[in-house]
């Protein structure tokens, strides 16, 4: 596939890859797959938004992201819902990332579910 159709993703196994939106996470439709640095690249930021509003199991990370007014946009089109927050790795500090999602002035539940909550259901960390 094009480059335009594929993204680097994660697996909540640990597998790694890439995710082809023509034929997605149905693969593993009980795995949590997380679509890494999404914000990254700011001509596919929207698409794999939209893609993971519509897959139940596919989130996407706006973590690493070099053109932060492509969150809100994010936020807005998959829903804060469906968008982890530091879910890869450290790849900056973590206080520039924060604040990019800071000045997008989500609502405080919006907020807590990007930077936190989020995980605590996509990893089962909930102690359920």
């Amino acid at each position: 596939p094009s480059k335009a159709a594929w993204a680097p993703c994660t697996a909540d196994d640990g597998r790694t890859g890439h995710l082809d939106r023509t034929s997605p996470s149905r693969s593993s439709p009980a795995a949590a797959i997380r679509i890494r640095f999404c914000t990254a690249f700011p001509s596919s930021a929207e698409r794999w938004a939209r893609f993971a509003r519509v897959t139940p199991n596919c989130y996407i990370d706006c973590s690493f992201c070099h053109c932060w007014w492509k969150m809100s946009e994010c936020f807005e089109v998959a829903t804060c819902d469906k968008v982890l927050f530091g879910s890869d790795g450290p790849l900056w500090h973590p206080l520039p990332e924060l604040m990019k999602v800071r000045v997008c002035h989500l609502s405080p539940e919006d907020e807590e579910k990007v930077l936190w909550k989020n995980a605590v259901k996509v990893f089962k960390l909930g102690g359920d």
